[in-house]
């Protein structure tokens, strides 16, 4: 336990050096190291997406977080063998927010949460940024993803599997 909560805390400072930005540009290992103080931090979260719960093998969490100046983080816990990771990665401020633009499109700020009575399945539960400072977001659940919730669950999928050395192979959707 102490070693994945170290584990983490590396990973959390790591990602709060990594998201701080000069020129509006991402930074990362191909774009340079060098945050600006005067820049402040522009880091705004695009979407939160979590897989939490029990299953017959066993417990498991799996985080993806995305965020405006392209950097993503996920993490995953899986199992009764304590397999745990955590990662982050890199992807264009651009596609961060195409990613943001297609879940507001798919009913991301308006979905309710789904009201099933399920066995076994972990719950996932999304949150998606509306896009500035103080911005409005909206979160919501779902057991199943299907009719509203598939389309969602889909563009996630899609993002996540165009980024897998960004994720460094440790998520999945669902």
């Amino acid at each position: 336990m102490r070693k994945s909560l170290l584990i983490l805390g590396a990973a959390t400072a790591l990602t709060c050096f990594l998201a701080l930005q000069t020129d509006g540009a991402a930074v990362g290992p191909d774009r340079g190291l060098t945050p600006s103080i005067a820049a402040g931090i522009k880091l705004e979260p695009v979407l939160n997406f979590d897989v939490s719960g029990s299953t017959l093998t066993g417990p498991l969490h799996h985080r993806l977080t995305v965020y405006n100046n392209g950097l993503i983080t996920a993490s995953q816990c899986s199992g009764f063998s304590g397999a745990n990771s955590a990662g982050t990665g890199f992807t264009t401020p651009a596609l961060a927010e195409k990613l943001r633009k297609e879940l507001i499109d798919a009913g991301g700020l308006t979905l309710p949460d789904q009201n099933l009575s399920v066995a076994d399945i972990p719950l996932t539960t999304v949150t998606v940024f509306k896009g500035n400072t103080n911005a409005k977001a909206h979160t919501f659940s779902y057991w199943v993803g299907f009719k509203g919730y598939a389309k969602i669950a889909q563009i996630i999928s899609d993002f996540s599997s165009a980024h897998p050395t960004s994720c460094q192979g440790i998520f999945q959707t669902q």
